[in-house]
């Protein structure tokens, strides 16, 4: 299990988000085998930098919304193939999972129907913004890399580069001396 006291000591997060997640990643990393120290440590660090220590859910953007995410339009990497699809399927969860694609797997692995395609915005709901973060840790195999403790590879695979990866290997620091 993990404490409000260990997150506390790993980021600045507020005790209001503390709150609001913290009952569903103990159930939910229990539920996805993210139930090491290793694997425990490597999970909270990427989603506490995804997240900026808990305090979002959703991808942010500077200027007009529409304007900005027009960029992941019909981005086949992400399985956008529609106009709007880049504001629709933008980063939603504290990993932050994009793209039609994802939204898609992700809604027949846990709902076993198309709910998250019809209704992306529930990934914002705290106990589904949990969950499709572990979801997505578990189908990219991320355990295995946490055993490794390959931080570098964790982040690529989560990022798609290494945005931020200091920042991440700083706080992995510190999770390393309150998560055991």
């Amino acid at each position: 299990m993990i404490s409000k006291q260990q997150i506390k000591n790993i980021c600045n997060a507020k005790d209001s988000d503390i709150d609001k997640y913290l009952p569903h990643l103990n159930n939910m990393m229990d539920k996805y085998e993210i139930n090491t120290p290793n694997r425990r440590r490597h999970f909270i660090v990427q989603i506490l930098h995804e997240s900026f220590c808990l305090s979002r859910c959703r991808e942010m953007y500077n200027g007009d919304p529409e304007e900005y995410f027009k960029k992941y339009d019909n981005r086949k990497d992400l399985g956008n193939s529609f106009p709007g699809d880049g504001l629709k399927y933008k980063g939603r969860g504290l990993i932050q999972i994009t793209g039609r694609f994802n939204y898609s797997c992700a809604s027949i692995d846990i709902f076993k129907n198309s709910t998250l395609i019809d209704h992306p915005e529930m990934l914002e709901q705290p106990a589904l913004a949990v969950e499709v973060s572990c979801w997505f840790w578990e189908v990219k195999h991320l355990n295995s890399l946490a055993d490794a403790d390959e931080i570098k590879a964790i982040t690529l695979k989560i990022n798609g580069g290494l945005n931020g990866f200091i920042g991440r290997q700083s706080l992995y620091s510190l999770a390393k001396k309150f998560i055991s």
